[in-house]
């Protein structure tokens, strides 16, 4: 499970287009509140157009920081979080029968 966190943050749009077009990617965190909008509507089309997950988080680093945030003001759809233990539970899956057909 791939999930490329807050783009923005890091100038990181770029990579984000290349690793979504080189189908790297499962998925992008677009609630981050450092996401610029510009860059969350962009972020929003890819993942529409290529049925990546989207994810949010707060990115809590405690209070004494220069813009503190609540712990849960940018989340995860429970749909996503569906979708991310979907995925997992099929690449568990799919490491176990090459391990089992390994050990033959």
């Amino acid at each position: 499970m791939v999930v490329l966190a807050h783009p923005s943050v890091y100038h990181s749009m770029e990579l984000a287009r290349e690793l979504i077009a080189a189908g790297r990617l499962d998925g992008v965190e677009i609630d981050h509140p450092r996401n610029t909008p510009e860059d969350r509507a962009e972020l929003t089309r890819l993942a529409k157009e290529n049925g990546l997950i989207v994810t949010g988080g707060t990115d809590y680093h405690g209070i004494n920081t220069v813009t503190p945030r609540p712990v849960g003001a940018f989340t995860t759809s429970d749909e996503m979080i569906a979708r991310i233990g979907d995925i997992a539970s099929a690449q568990i899956d799919l490491q176990e029968t090459k391990i089992r057909s390994k050990s033959k």
